[in-house]
């Protein structure tokens, strides 16, 4: 029964990994209904493993109704993100948390590098273009809808990278690692995805080689996340005073505040979530807030608005609790999503952003749960 299990497990999780790396892509003929049904059968397969590991009946239904309120999420927000996340975070309880880990870098390191080089090659001879134009500055997209994108899935990887070899990390893969952020910098001009990789590569030297600071950096992962969502929520309900520090803030931020200012002034926040589907397709330009097109761009606003303030309250809990272990590396990888978290929205997607599935060991039984 347990092989039968990893089996469903595995083959899930081979469908949302597809998923996450086809969806960043414009090389690759995706549509919604391909989407959906990638989610849907991965999702399936999950419940299939969770239901062949025998739990008890009362702990069966505590996760139906888990999922089930993601799932009504879902249809409400119309992002099957958070159901995804849950649903693994559930089917993974009693597995080796490392090696699954490592499945899933190994099979995402896999499709990235094979559609990057399909990609190049494709643009080589003409049949695709990897470069955008975006504010007069060429930038590589390398075959993703966004260079944020590809800069994104690699950061993914970095930061699984980093939290699986953590103590075989050393001043020479720390120099790799900046230079490595360094090269993807000069291709996709991701500013703030660039700072944020360079912190993290921060914490990594101080904790793994210098040995410093760990402690410090425990109670930063602690409170980072309640810090930032209180500091973006106020920046977005305080742009149109014309604070000059939130006007700061929004240009350094490539207007992601001001992002976050529109979707409060048109659909405030909101509890549960709701469906903001209009707001994304229906954005024309005006005299006042002067946007051709709208998203997010930001996880904290986007929980805020489009989500749901309760999710983020209890994601704030969840991650001070794993911080509070005291595991360096679990705390720095925190500290990653909550910088990913700024620039981008990807975070509550599990195999977009690895630290949201570390909280799968607070309630996990598997042998490397605490690893």
């Amino acid at each position: 029964m347990k092989k039968k299990a990893n089996l469903f497990l595995y083959s899930g999780t081979f469908l949302l990994v597809i998923k996450t790396v086809f969806s960043a892509s414009k090389i690759i003929p995706y549509s919604d209904f391909m989407d959906t049904i990638l989610a849907a059968v991965g999702a399936f397969c999950m419940i299939l493993s969770i239901i062949m590991q025998r739990y008890r009946l009362k702990v069966l239904l505590l996760y139906a109704m888990l999922i089930g309120i993601t799932v009504y999420n879902a249809l409400i927000t119309r992002n099957n993100a958070l159901a995804a996340t849950v649903i693994t975070c559930l089917a993974i309880r009693k597995t080796d948390f490392k090696t699954y880990i490592r499945y899933v870098f190994r099979m995402q390191s896999v499709l990235v590098i094979c559609h990057t080089i399909i990609a190049i090659i494709g643009s080589m001879i003409g049949v695709f273009d990897i470069t955008q134009n975006i504010g007069g500055i060429t930038r590589y997209d390398f075959g993703t809808l966004h260079p944020n994108s590809f800069a994104a899935l690699v950061f993914n990887l970095i930061i699984m990278g980093i939290w699986l070899n953590w103590h075989k990390i050393k001043t020479k893969h720390i120099i790799y690692m900046i230079l490595g952020s360094g090269i993807l910098y000069c291709f996709c001009k991701t500013r703030t995805n660039f700072i944020a990789m360079l912190v993290v590569i921060g914490c990594v030297y101080v904790c793994r080689v210098k040995h410093k600071f760990v402690r410090l950096i425990g109670k930063i992962a602690t409170v980072i996340i309640p810090l930032l969502s209180v500091a973006m929520g106020t920046a977005i309900i305080l742009y149109t005073t014309g604070n000059g520090i939130v006007l700061l803030l929004n240009k350094a931020l490539n207007a992601r505040i001001i992002l976050g200012a529109y979707a409060l002034a048109h659909e405030g926040f909101t509890l549960f979530g709701q469906n903001m589907t209009s707001l994304y397709t229906e954005t024309t330009w005006d005299p006042i807030w002067k946007l051709n097109a709208f998203t997010f761009d930001c996880i904290y606003t986007y929980m805020l608005i489009n989500q749901g303030i309760i999710w983020l309250i209890l994601l704030t809990i969840l991650f001070a609790r794993l911080a509070k272990r005291k595991n360096p590396r679990d705390n720095v990888a925190i500290i990653a999503w909550a910088l990913y978290g700024v620039t981008e929205v990807q975070g509550l997607n599990c195999f977009s952003c690895m630290p949201i599935l570390l909280l799968t060991k607070l309630f996990g039984k598997g042998p490397e749960q605490n690893g």
